[in-house]
């Protein structure tokens, strides 16, 4: 009985006028794409390479350089530096993936910074990071590598994206 008043009320929804004001296919807005370095909005990922070997161990500590950038509009990530700077000041969601050889138990293989500050790190071989974290403009954030640990890179990403900005 229940079902059969769920399928009328479906039926009912479906048929009332209200769904005859949503835009046909044919009818619909385009939207324009969004322009690189539009300056209300801060979003980057990227994945370390297209290349699935691993990188040898490392002897010291080493910002990663994410290479094969996915969206970066906005222009905060450097590629070539490996460092986010933020353009906005706000909320950020900072999100990081890493599949590492550890060089041994328990050790810090990759951490997150602000500004050489550790917001998170991961021990083992894989490990998925995220934070809320506000920034201000030209705050630095970046992963780094510590000696001892390899990257198996197409499984390592680096992604943020503001939140919200101050006004």
């Amino acid at each position: 009985m229940r079902g059969l008043v769920l399928l009328c009320l479906f039926v009912i929804v479906l048929g009332s006028s209200e769904w005859s004001d949503w835009p046909k296919p044919e009818e619909s807005v385009q939207e324009s794409d969004p322009k690189p370095g539009n300056p209300h909005r801060s979003v980057f990922s990227a994945v370390l390479s297209d290349d699935p070997t691993c990188f040898r161990p490392h002897q010291v500590d080493d910002v990663v350089r994410y290479t094969n950038i996915l969206v970066n509009e906005g222009n905060g990530y450097n590629e070539s530096s490996g460092v986010f700077r933020a353009p906005l000041q706000g909320l950020y969601s900072l999100a990081v993936t890493v599949y590492t050889m550890a060089g041994r138990g328990g050790h810090f293989c990759a951490t997150l910074q602000k500004n050489g500050v550790v917001l998170a790190s991961t021990t083992g071989d894989s490990a998925s990071l995220a934070v809320a974290v506000y920034l201000k403009v030209g705050d630095k954030v970046s992963v780094f590598l510590h000696p001892g640990c390899m990257l198996c890179t197409t499984q390592n990403t680096f992604t943020g994206f503001l939140l919200y900005a101050d006004d």
